[in-house]
């Protein structure tokens, strides 16, 4: 009996510590509980600046608590204007050169570094684009100067970079967009087509790395996305010399990336797949099976389309911002999922 006793005794005893350690942890949620219902009825500004901003780490930023479409969300509010979208890092103010920004994913680009707050010079051949472009983004926070260019020219480059930066101050980001092409079997190629397709593929992002590059490396500072394809990574039929071109295009910016890499220079490349662009449409229509290609290029995607111009800006405006501050001589496909890299 003693010992039976004695055991009930110690069971009761461990029952009464166990009870006590769970009444413990229940009072410690009842005050978390509480503690976080306090914070919820703070007005907005003191929950941020007792979270210590971490929504942001920036203290002129405000953390509206709204609704969109029925369902709640969050506003982001800076220097007095409520945005959908935090901006990138080291992006506002930003002087960049961007090329082919007439029209297509150049133009769609250019309109989102403008709503980035860049500065942007678009060198271009076709003027009245580059106007159209600039005069789209005139509400925009950024600010957008328009160059007639021929990028196969180097001293024309060199001059229009002079131009650009009187008026807006030193260069610090570079976006190689512009490209050419129409789809011929190589065997059915001649020089003439090859030097044109060269001299604006290849050539020309040459020109703007010889002379805006050149430049930040006096000044310690760069970022640099050039705007390949697909077609320099796995081929493409009918595009055998601008396969070539956008293929070496991406070897080219490796072998800078490694150079410049000590003197705080980014190099990366973006791999667009087929693209709905005034490009693609004259490609197509050079050719009496285009609309044919354009199908099967869609149902080869997996996401079932062809891709966008706005597909592009946000992925060349983050390895332009501080955000993509550690990638450098990387080669990013935005094809929705037509090649697919490890």
């Amino acid at each position: 009996m003693a010992r039976r006793f004695g055991l009930e005794r110690r069971f009761s005893g461990l029952e009464t510590s166990k009870a006590r350690r769970v009444g413990f942890m229940f009072k410690c949620l009842l005050r978390a509980i509480i503690g976080a219902a306090k914070t919820l009825r703070q007005p907005p500004r003191e929950r941020s600046r007792e979270a210590g901003e971490i929504a942001t780490m920036r203290t002129d930023v405000d953390v509206v608590s709204i609704r969109r479409n029925n369902r709640p969300a969050i506003a982001f509010k800076h220097n007095n204007k409520t945005d959908w979208e935090v901006d990138m890092r080291g992006l506002h103010g930003r002087r960049t050169i961007l090329t082919g920004g007439a029209s297509g994913i150049g133009r769609a680009t250019t309109l989102r570094l403008a709503d980035e707050g860049c500065v942007v010079g678009v060198f271009d051949q076709n003027l009245a684009g580059a106007e159209e472009t600039a005069h789209l983004c005139a509400a925009k926070p950024g600010r957008v100067l328009a160059f007639q260019v021929d990028i196969t020219d180097r001293d024309a480059v060199a001059g229009a970079t002079d131009k650009f930066e009187a008026a807006a101050g030193p260069v610090e980001l570079l976006a190689n967009v512009a490209g050419w092409d129409i789809p011929i079997a190589f065997l059915e190629t001649d020089r003439a087509f090859w030097d044109k397709v060269i001299g604006i593929n290849l050539y020309g992002p040459l020109n703007l790395h010889h002379v805006v590059v050149k430049r930040m490396v006096e000044r310690s500072f760069g970022r640099v996305v050039n705007v390949a394809s697909d077609a320099g990574r796995v081929g493409s039929s009918g595009e055998a010399v601008y396969s070539a071109c956008k293929g070496g295009l991406i070897a080219f910016t490796k072998t800078v990336a490694r150079e410049l890499a000590r003197k705080n220079i980014i190099l990366n490349v973006v791999c667009p797949g087929p693209t709905d662009t005034p490009l693609f449409e004259a490609f197509t229509q050079s050719s009496p099976s285009g609309s044919k290609i354009a199908e099967g290029l869609a149902r080869a995607i997996p996401l079932r389309r062809l891709g966008q111009p706005e597909d592009y800006p946000g992925m060349i405006a983050f390895l332009l911002s501080d955000d993509a501050g550690y990638i450098t001589g990387q080669t990013i496909s935005v094809s929705g999922g037509l090649t697919m890299h490890g």
